[in-house]
């Protein structure tokens, strides 16, 4: 998980916005989302902060910041947090049976 300043964590926090994980490349550890703007953006695996790169699927909703200069294309997607409502992530020791 990244340390941030509070002067970078405010100005990340700004530009928060909904998307969902749309591309992941597991050998690399990087994929792209889109968002809710309508445009893709990159990511790096250290960007993920409340869920393990092993359990991600496409489709994951989430919320994420942009981060200008944080990928040679454009902005990237930092400080991604995955919205649990909507994601049915199985843990280990869940079963179908289970509430």
């Amino acid at each position: 998980m990244p340390v941030l300043s509070i002067e970078k964590w405010q100005e990340l926090e700004a530009t928060r916005q909904p998307g969902e994980i749309d591309f992941i490349r597991r050998d690399k550890g990087y994929g792209f989302v889109s968002g809710q703007d309508g445009n893709r953006y990159f990511w790096h695996l250290s960007a993920l902060m409340d869920r393990q790169f092993t359990d991600l699927e496409i489709g994951d909703k989430i919320t994420f910041a942009l981060l200008d200069g944080g990928h040679p294309g454009g902005p990237a997607a930092e400080a991604i947090y995955f919205d649990n409502d909507n994601n049915n992530i199985k843990r280990k020791g869940e079963n179908d049976n289970e509430l």
